[in-house]
Protein backbone atom coordinates (compact mmCIF):
# COMPACT_ATOMS: atom_id res chain seq x y z
CA UNK A 1 0.00 0.00 0.00
CA UNK A 2 0.98 3.44 -0.66
CA UNK A 3 1.01 5.76 2.36
CA UNK A 4 -1.74 7.71 3.44
CA UNK A 5 -4.10 7.04 -0.02
CA UNK A 6 -5.67 3.06 -0.07
CA UNK A 7 -3.94 2.33 -3.42
CA UNK A 8 -1.88 -0.89 -4.38
CA UNK A 9 0.16 -0.88 -7.44
CA UNK A 10 1.37 -4.14 -8.47
CA UNK A 11 2.92 -5.91 -11.54
CA UNK A 12 2.34 -9.79 -12.58
CA UNK A 13 3.16 -12.35 -15.27
CA UNK A 14 0.68 -14.57 -16.36
CA UNK A 15 0.82 -17.41 -18.43
CA UNK A 16 -2.19 -19.68 -20.59
CA UNK A 17 -3.87 -22.33 -22.79
CA UNK A 18 -7.11 -21.06 -25.26
CA UNK A 19 -8.39 -22.60 -28.43
CA UNK A 20 -8.54 -20.09 -31.26
CA UNK A 21 -10.53 -21.04 -34.28
CA UNK A 22 -9.86 -19.78 -37.91
CA UNK A 23 -13.91 -19.21 -38.12
CA UNK A 24 -13.41 -16.26 -35.14
CA UNK A 25 -10.64 -14.16 -37.16
CA UNK A 26 -11.21 -11.12 -39.35
CA UNK A 27 -8.25 -11.09 -41.35
CA UNK A 28 -8.37 -13.46 -44.31
CA UNK A 29 -4.69 -13.26 -44.57
CA UNK A 30 -3.76 -14.28 -40.81
CA UNK A 31 -3.73 -17.89 -41.09
CA UNK A 32 -4.02 -19.91 -37.59
CA UNK A 33 -1.30 -22.74 -37.49
CA UNK A 34 -1.94 -24.36 -34.39
CA UNK A 35 -5.50 -24.02 -33.05
CA UNK A 36 -4.54 -24.97 -29.23
CA UNK A 37 -2.57 -21.61 -28.00
CA UNK A 38 -0.44 -21.21 -25.15
CA UNK A 39 0.12 -17.49 -23.78
CA UNK A 40 2.69 -15.86 -21.69
CA UNK A 41 2.01 -12.11 -20.72
CA UNK A 42 2.54 -9.59 -17.91
CA UNK A 43 0.30 -7.12 -16.21
CA UNK A 44 0.48 -3.52 -14.43
CA UNK A 45 -2.19 -2.76 -12.04
CA UNK A 46 -3.69 -0.95 -9.50
CA UNK A 47 -6.30 -1.98 -6.35
CA UNK A 48 -8.01 0.77 -4.59
CA UNK A 49 -9.37 -0.29 -1.26
CA UNK A 50 -12.73 1.09 -0.83
CA UNK A 51 -13.29 -0.83 2.48
CA UNK A 52 -11.36 -3.72 4.43
CA UNK A 53 -13.49 -6.31 2.10
CA UNK A 54 -14.04 -4.83 -1.50
CA UNK A 55 -11.31 -3.05 -4.10
CA UNK A 56 -11.70 -1.72 -6.85
CA UNK A 57 -8.62 -2.80 -10.08
CA UNK A 58 -8.08 -1.38 -12.84
CA UNK A 59 -5.03 -3.43 -14.99
CA UNK A 60 -3.70 -3.50 -18.60
CA UNK A 61 -2.36 -7.17 -19.35
CA UNK A 62 0.03 -7.78 -22.18
CA UNK A 63 -0.85 -11.13 -24.05
CA UNK A 64 2.06 -12.62 -26.15
CA UNK A 65 2.08 -15.96 -28.90
CA UNK A 66 5.33 -15.05 -30.04
CA UNK A 67 6.82 -18.02 -27.99
CA UNK A 68 5.35 -20.07 -30.96
CA UNK A 69 8.08 -20.07 -33.52
CA UNK A 70 5.90 -20.24 -36.19
CA UNK A 71 2.73 -17.81 -35.20
CA UNK A 72 1.85 -14.37 -36.71
CA UNK A 73 2.62 -11.98 -34.31
CA UNK A 74 -0.19 -10.21 -35.14
CA UNK A 75 -2.86 -12.82 -32.38
CA UNK A 76 -0.18 -10.74 -29.84
CA UNK A 77 -2.62 -7.88 -27.65
CA UNK A 78 -3.32 -5.49 -25.23
CA UNK A 79 -6.06 -5.84 -23.24
CA UNK A 80 -7.13 -3.28 -19.96
CA UNK A 81 -9.28 -5.01 -17.33
CA UNK A 82 -11.14 -2.90 -14.77
CA UNK A 83 -13.33 -5.35 -11.67
CA UNK A 84 -14.17 -5.52 -8.49
CA UNK A 85 -12.44 -7.56 -5.47
CA UNK A 86 -14.43 -9.16 -2.83
CA UNK A 87 -11.57 -10.27 -0.09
Amino acid sequence: KLPIVPISPYVGVHAGLGRLDQDNVSDPSLEIQDKSRSQLGYQLGVRFQLTQMIGLDAQWRRMSTSADEDQDDRLERDQVLLGVTVF
